[in-house]
């Protein structure tokens, strides 16, 4: 593009000459030389003196002194339009002839006019940069000085500024504004161009649209639209329709409608339908347009449906013949109001919907009678025809024409058997194709054709009976088929219940052929689908346009108490609608259909394979067989499901949010992907794993947990007071197949506690009584998650079996305020508002299982032989690198954690997103995974040991009763004494017992990885005894010590006896305990060393320390006992400031 001339303004002084010269191709084409100055200056300068000079046509004119110096004296890049009679332009103020040169006889020039002149030639603004100016500014705002914001933006050179003016809150053009404006658009875009048009005509009302077109055909030597396309624009423009083309033409794009087209484009003979929403809402208007255009684009589907449907029409045609360089044929084009089938009172609210053509032509009559009364004010009384956009359910009548036309017509009855003429225009094949046949239930999408008259006699206008509608669309609806059954017959006569278009009516016929009737239903019982659910079969029915799917029960409660359709109750009517159920599933062949009471990942009893339950699902059925159910249900329908993924790089990037452990969030994720599927898993998996996080409050565990199981799932959080009963508890746990997530877990009752771990164990059921006072039985699905700030839930040894089915994350700390939580608290908030992702993610599942083999068995099959063989390959992999598993079950957990982390890579992968943190994890090769595995054991080992931090404070404060025991290579062997005196210990405290010397074995065993059990031991013998052999075991005390508490305590080695006192600083000297003296001694400094109340320094100590309550209540008690505290008075302690706490300070009592 050729730099542009630089505006300088002129300077008085004495007149000076200039020459413009053209080097022509064709030097006859002078007078379009002279046209195109006439157009792009101010005056009549053609008429200057002007001379040949070879193939060039030089003009001289004569101007005030200017500097030419910045101006370019040469221009060779001229615009398309003018390439066929230019070549060049040329600018100088220096020339041969100058002494012999006449001012008088040239014509002033103005450096604008010279500007104008070379821009209107060379320069040009592209299609694309106009498209983003176009589109950017109208449909970002209908505000005037809202778009001249956006435009600053948008128009950055001074060259294409008059774009501002033409798009901006500029109310006029000049003409020299409109000929730039001309010159510089370059566009075949017929939506972009009319935009253009629209705005010049609605800015400059001196000229007429005709004369704006004919200055674009002299300027351009082209005209800027067909007749055809002229003449559609007389009847479409307006600014409404200018934005919804814009709208729709970017609509198109982002939904790849033209791949529709381009489908079509092979197969022409075939019929294509391509269809819209005709509810606004689906299109997210807000995300294309500003605020101000949805709303109207909105407020036009509501009051000019036809509108917006024409305007579709329109932009898919000029897109196709542009982009696709071919004319659309055989393509039928409507609405899509499936998903408003729910809401068909509003349709008719809208004025859309009808079943009844009186209603049809008197609503329309309504909606034009405000512009007929204008006619009536200019006393215009001529014909009027008025067009109407409808939805129009009837049933089809098909008739001969009655006239010569080359339309189809049929005729459409309404609920009134009232007939409504209709007549096929276009795409006659296809509807040939939909089978109509007499009395078949049609919905058509049609354009009402009205016309009206006024009747001068009572001063009003009336509508002409030759109404008709121009039918767009057919929806066949499931014909209705009579149904007659022979319920009995006497000496009269014979009878029948009939399902008839007018009702269900019993007809007896006699046989002097008499008829009686007695009417049952108003309406007639169609029966649709029947569906067997876990306890009963729910029987899918049609009456009055009505919906319902009901157990047999409830279908006649329904009727009978419900509505108003029954004419008769009891016995009668349950026979009646027994019979029109059972012969309807006989006569018209129709299957039991598996149906699904709630939400989530089922198998499949036909295919054994993986379904995905939702109730957005086609061609499934889900019913709420309780609240929790049907409640759970209806939010997943307000809230919508991300079937695009669009929160994919939400969830990348919570996965790599620093400011929590990493082996947290990785294992969160994996579990939040693979455990909807431990349901459909529960005949191949030998364990039903949960997830539990353990740590302070504000350490984040709650919000990860909710992120990722609760609003990934559009379930919800469960608090302690939420399932306070069993039975609530029990509920829940049938609501989905997802994780029942509870926060603060710890602090549940007990008795609800004990039925998450049996339920944990095997999934039952749950007894629910029903409205006839049987009882049903309810699935239960869930797996459990939950947070808590105590792991005391998880120890002793009753909860073992329990805690080795889960995966636990304990020891998370408190994020700092010092910690940049902002970006973590704006994806939480875009994934809580946006819609439901998890569904995306269960569909993008059974693709990667699809992906893991070639062999033709379903993606369940699949996705078993895969685990099958990662839990192979992990039990080896753990073995060569010597890591302990407590419990060979967990390689099932560590297994399914392992997909899931493998479902959120393949995800990211399809998104075109990275994660070096799923990398690293996957590749076995290296140490990441099998760091994770370690820490997740070591986790539930230090759990399961924590009843032996109170073995070990029990025989380190009786070392010298029982350490005398020992082999003669000086082992400890503990006798079945020991255990008599820690139980009735542990009973006091309400500590767990041991019962046996088996027990302790198997807690030694797991602390140190080898088997330790009871037997036979030789004992050393002590001064003049001798040795002897006794029933007991080996108590490793030095390497237990070590690990549990970090530090030996070395009394056996210093002291050859140990005294009956222990002195309390060798025993208290493991890391907690060390934490603890150092802290009671700073609160009792801190408070003056006055005396304190044991609650107030427990929990001290439990929140500021994060050490366990038991331990601490422990503690205390042995200091209390033997150390450097007192009680002072009931549930009062005090410091001993002279005793381990150190010197007494002044004034202490």
């Amino acid at each position: 593009m050729t730099r542009p001339i630089e505006k300088e303004k002129t300077t008085d002084g004495d007149f000076s000459p200039i020459q413009i010269s053209f080097e022509m191709k064709d030097i006859d084409k002078i007078a379009k030389i002279r046209e195109w100055i006439f157009y792009h200056t101010r005056a009549d300068l053609s008429t200057t003196k002007s001379e040949f000079v070879e193939k060039r046509v030089v003009f001289y004119y004569k101007t005030k002194r200017i500097d030419l110096f910045k101006i370019p004296s040469e221009y060779d890049k001229i615009k398309e339009e003018y390439r066929n009679i230019v070549i060049k332009i040329h600018i100088t103020d220096k020339f041969n002839s100058r002494e012999n040169f006449d001012l008088n006889d040239c014509e002033e020039i103005f450096l604008d006019d010279i500007i104008k002149l070379v821009n209107a030639m060379t320069r040009e603004i592209d299609n694309s940069l106009l498209e983003i100016i176009i589109t950017n500014s109208i449909l970002g705002s209908l505000d005037g000085k809202e778009r001249d914001k956006i435009l600053t933006d948008l128009v950055r050179e001074d060259d294409f500024s008059v774009l501002k003016k033409l798009f901006g809150g500029s109310n006029n053009l000049s003409f020299a504004d409109i000929s730039e404006i001309l010159n510089l658009i370059k566009t075949e875009d017929l939506i972009l161009l009319k935009t253009v048009f629209y705005f010049i005509h609605e800015k400059e009302r001196v000229y007429d649209l005709k004369s704006h077109l004919e200055r674009y055909h002299q300027l351009k030597g082209k005209r800027a639209f067909t007749r055809e396309e002229e003449n559609e624009l007389k009847d479409n423009f307006t600014h409404t329709r200018i934005i919804l083309e814009l709208f729709f033409r970017s609509y198109i794009h982002l939904n790849n409608i033209m791949d529709q087209v381009q489908r079509h484009e092979k197969d022409s003979e075939t019929y294509t339908k391509i269809t819209i929403p005709l509810n606004p809402i689906a299109y997210e208007c807000k995300k294309i347009c500003g605020e101000s255009v949805a709303e109207a684009i909105t407020k036009s589907f509501e009051e000019n449906p036809l509108m917006v449907l024409e305007s579709f029409k329109r932009v898919l045609k000029y897109e196709t013949i542009r982009l696709k360089k071919f004319e659309l044929r055989n393509t039928i084009i409507s609405f899509d109001y499936s998903k408003a089938s729910e809401n068909i009172e509003d349709l008719r609210k809208l004025g859309i919907y009808y079943d009844s053509i009186t209603d049809l032509i008197l609503s329309k009559k309504r909606k034009s009678d405000p512009i007929l009364e204008k006619y009536s004010e200019k006393e215009e009384y001529e014909e009027r025809e008025f067009n109407h956009f409808c939805i129009f359910k009837g049933s089809y009548q098909d008739i001969k024409a009655s006239k010569i036309t080359w339309d189809k017509i049929f005729r459409c009855a309404d609920i009134y058997d009232m007939y409504i003429e209709c007549r096929i225009k276009a795409n006659e094949g296809y509807y040939k194709d939909l089978e109509l046949g007499m009395e078949t239930s049609i919905e058509i999408q049609a354009i009402l054709h009205i016309k009206y008259w006024f009747n001068k006699k009572v001063g009003v206008w009336e509508y002409r009976m030759d109404f008709f509608l121009e039918v767009s669309d057919i929806m066949v609806i499931k014909g209705f088929k009579p149904l007659k059954i022979k319920t009995g017959s006497d000496h009269i006569g014979d009878i029948y219940l009939e399902n008839t278009r007018k009702g269900l009516i019993q007809y007896k016929y006699t046989r002097k052929e008499n008829i009686y009737n007695k009417n049952i239903l108003a309406y007639p019982l169609e029966l649709m689908h029947i569906y067997e659910g876990e306890n009963e079969f729910f029987y899918e029915c049609r009456i009055n346009n009505e919906i319902i799917c009901k157990t047999k029960t409830d279908l006649y409660r329904f009727l009978e108490n419900e509505t108003t359709y029954a004419f008769i109750s009891g016995k009668e009517l349950k026979d009646a609608i027994n019979n029109v159920l059972r012969k309807s599933q006989e006569e018209f062949e129709i299957p039991v259909l598996q149906m699904y009471h709630t939400v989530g990942v089922f198998l499949n009893r036909e295919n054994q394979d993986f379904i995905i339950v939702h109730p957005f699902k086609e061609d499934l059925y889900v019913i709420g067989e309780n609240d929790v159910q049907y409640g759970y249900i209806e939010r997943i329908k307000e809230k919508g499901i991300d079937f695009e993924g669009k929160l994919t790089r939400c969830f990348r990037d919570i996965l790599h949010i620093k400011t929590m452990r990493e082996d947290v969030r990785i294992g969160c994720f994996g579990y939040s992907a693979i455990h909807p599927f431990f349901y459909a898993l529960r005949r191949v998996i030998d364990v039903f794993p949960n997830l539990f996080m353990i740590g302070v409050p504000g350490s984040g565990k709650t919000t990860l947990l909710e992120l990722l199981i609760n609003c990934n799932y559009g379930t919800e959080l469960k608090s302690p007071d939420s399932i306070d009963t069993t039975a609530r508890l029990t509920k829940y746990a049938t609501e989905s197949t997802f994780g029942l997530n509870i926060d603060d877990l710890d602090i549940l009752e007990l008795k609800l506690m004990n039925w998450i771990k049996t339920n944990s164990t095997r999934k039952g059921t749950r007894d629910r009584m029903n409205k006839d006072q049987k009882m049903n039985r309810e699935q239960t699905y869930t797996s459990y998650t939950g947070s808590a700030n105590k792991k005391d839930f998880l120890t002793g040894e009753i909860n073992d079996a329990f805690r080795k089915r889960c995966l636990i994350f304990e020891g998370m700390k408190r994020i700092e305020l010092k910690d940049d939580t902002t970006s973590f608290d704006i994806l939480c908030t875009e994934i809580a508002e946006g819609k439901i992702y998890g569904f995306y993610l269960l569909e993008k599942a059974i693709e990667f299982f699809e992906e893991l083999s070639d062999k033709p068995i379903s993606s369940y099959f699949k996705l078993v032989r895969h685990l099958n063989d990662l839990k192979r390959r992990l039990k080896q992999l753990f073995v060569d690198k010597e890591i302990f598993i407590s419990d060979i079950r967990r390689l099932t957990i560590y297994a399914l954690l392992y997909i899931g982390l493998q479902i959120w890579d393949y995800i990211f992968r399809e998104n075109e997103l990275e994660s070096d943190i799923l990398s690293k994890i996957l590749d076995l090769e290296k140490e990441e995974f099998t760091d994770l595995v370690k820490k997740l054991e070591e986790t539930e080992r230090d759990i399961t040991l924590t009843v032996f931090d109170t073995i070990l404070y029990f025989f380190e404060s009786r070392m010298g009763s029982f350490d005398k025991n020992k082999t003669p290579n000086g082992e400890i062997v503990l006798l079945s004494d020991f255990i008599v005196q820690y139980d009735e210990f542990a009973r006091k405290r309400g500590y767990d017992i041991l019962g046996n010397l088996v027990r302790l074995g198997d807690l030694q065993s797991q602390i140190l990885n080898r088997e330790i059990k009871p037997t036979t031991i030789r004992l050393k013998g002590t001064g003049s005894e001798k040795s002897e052999t006794k029933h007991g075991i080996l108590f490793f005390y030095k390497e237990i010590a070590k690990l549990r508490h970090g530090t030996i305590i070395n009394a056996l080695e210093e002291k050859p006896e140990i005294p009956e006192k222990i002195d309390m600083d060798r025993i208290f000297i493991g890391p907690r305990l060390e934490t603890l003296m150092k802290r009671l001694k700073e609160i009792f400094e801190e408070n003056g060393w006055k005396e304190l109340e044991r609650n107030s320094i427990i929990q001290i100590l439990e929140l500021e320390e994060n050490l366990d309550k038991k331990f601490i209540e422990k503690a205390l008690e042995e200091l209390l006992e033997e150390g450097p505290l007192y009680e002072s008075k009931l549930n009062m302690i005090k410091f001993k400031q002279d005793g381990v706490g150190g010197k007494k300070e002044k004034g202490d009592n």
